[in-house]
């Protein structure tokens, strides 16, 4: 039989430098979200690594790679521990982190018509282990509203300007604690824009939607400040950050506001492009 070929990666490196991550980002899988008693089908992107200490060459690449596939068969992104429970069994290090990004789809029915639409958010999932520290976890949703601006509602004869926006939250997330499911969660964000986005809307429902968003005018500072007293204190859900994107309907730029919290922990670099931008 032919000589097994040398494990290159586990070589000694004399350079005394220590690497705080080392692995594989941009991975693009199909992949299941285990939600409840509901199973979900996305595409998620996966950044996966492990620190690397001074003495040795490399990480095992492949097993970087075997672990998210892994992943992809199925998860819950409410328990991340068990992503990087079995990230560090795969391959042990001081440290090691993991984000995973997708899209995540809705059903939702037009407020007067009731017909049935798709809806995308975004979904960010991160684990952090280090040695001598608790292990971090962080959910991060972003989420599309309409908003109506104040100023132009309260100076105008006829009309307001409004536009969609983005609403981005970011949580540290306690796996041994019971948030609310998903679809309520998302539903609790949306509730605080001027109004809601629907995939579907018919002539009535046209109605109601500019109707009700001139009636709850709102800059961004107003969003995020609401956002930040709706969801400060959920069960398992530690509010960290808060931004609002108004994508301008009258300016070439956007309008934003951001939270952060006094103790806002470091966070995994996402790695991977957004799809809520």
């Amino acid at each position: 039989m032919p000589a097994e070929p040398e494990d290159v990666q586990s070589r000694r490196d004399d350079r005394p430098v220590p690497l705080a991550a080392a692995g594989v980002r941009g991975l693009r899988l199909p992949t299941r979200l285990l939600l409840g008693d509901k199973e979900v089908s996305t595409l998620a992107t996966y950044t996966v690594a492990v620190g690397l200490p001074p003495g040795r060459k490399g990480v095992h690449m492949s097993r970087l790679v075997a672990c998210a596939q892994d992943w992809s068969r199925g998860f819950d992104p409410f328990r991340p521990d068990l992503l990087l429970r079995r990230l560090c069994e795969t391959q042990p290090a001081p440290r090691a982190e993991f984000t995973i990004r997708c899209p995540y789809h809705r059903e939702k029915r037009a407020p007067v018509s009731g017909v049935p639409g798709l809806l995308e958010y975004e979904l960010g999932v991160h684990g952090l282990h280090e040695e001598g520290r608790p292990e971090r976890f962080v959910l991060e949703l972003a989420v599309p509203v309409t908003t109506l601006c104040p100023c132009s509602r309260d100076i105008s004869e006829h009309g307001a300007h409004n536009q969609r926006a983005w609403a981005r939250l970011g949580f540290a997330l306690d796996p041994r604690g019971t948030p609310p499911p998903l679809d309520e969660l998302l539903g609790r964000i949306e509730a605080e824009g001027s109004c809601e986005l629907y995939a579907v809307l018919k002539r009535a429902d046209e109605k109601y939607v500019t109707e009700r968003a001139y009636a709850r005018p709102k800059f961004s500072e107003d969003l995020a400040r609401d956002l930040v007293l709706a969801l400060g204190d959920l069960p398992g859900l530690g509010l960290q950050s808060v931004d609002v994107e108004n994508l301008e309907s009258i300016h070439v730029h956007s309008a934003f506001a951001r939270y952060e919290s006094s103790s806002v922990p470091p966070t995994v670099p996402p790695g991977g492009a957004s799809t809520g931008s």
